[in-house]
């Protein structure tokens, strides 16, 4: 994997409110992601894109502000069914394939508690895509993959359900242009996602 590095600064708060966290004023989760992906392939002209489900694991740690305002830190790893395979390209019976593989994350995020019992917020951070092909003429096999650096951009809302918090999330994932083999494809990969969270809070 590619190396990366990302910082985040946040202010913990000076007093501790009754929002959505312990005495603290700091809240730990951490729990199952699932939801659609929709991976989008463009050479600046035409576009497709193929639909899926995505699934993995968030963590992350929120700093209370006042007044009734957080922020945060997470990180997440997810994978995905998304992909497509075509027949018949240069040869009878000969096939390709392109699948997305696991993605990586590491952000911030920063909204507003709603009541005690809930937050809005807005998210975004650094993101590492795996992507992989492969191609069958019957007589020669071969696979290939590269991973893209992007960044991610999300909103949401979850509400808390203790020690439960149930999340609904939308994020949009902007990638680099794919290459394989070192070789520059001409496409850019791009992807949306909502995504439903069920994490264990403390």
């Amino acid at each position: 994997m590619k190396k990366f590095a990302f910082a985040a600064a946040a202010l913990a708060a000076t007093a501790a409110t009754p929002a959505f966290a312990q005495d603290s004023g700091t809240t730990v989760y951490v729990g199952p992601v699932v939801g659609y992906d929709s991976v989008s392939l463009s050479d600046g002209t035409d576009s497709e894109s193929s639909d899926g489900v995505l699934y993995g694991v968030v963590a992350g740690v929120d700093f209370n502000l006042a007044p009734g305002m957080f922020v945060g830190a997470e990180a997440e790893f997810t994978d995905s069914d998304v992909g497509e395979t075509v027949s018949d390209i240069d040869v009878v019976g000969d096939s390709a394939s392109l699948e997305a593989g696991r993605s990586l994350y590491v952000g911030a995020r920063v909204g507003a508690n709603v009541g005690e019992m809930a937050k809005v917020y807005v998210k975004g951070g650094y993101s590492n895509a795996k992507i992989e092909g492969s191609y069958d003429d019957t007589v020669t096999t071969f696979t290939v993959d590269d991973e893209l650096d992007g960044w991610v951009l999300g909103a949401g809302a979850e509400a808390r359900f203790s020690p439960v918090v149930v999340r609904l999330e939308y994020r949009y994932a902007d990638y680099n242009e794919i290459e394989f083999g070192g070789v520059s494809s001409g496409i850019d990969m791009s992807r949306h996602q909502v995504v439903l969270g069920a994490l264990l809070a403390f």
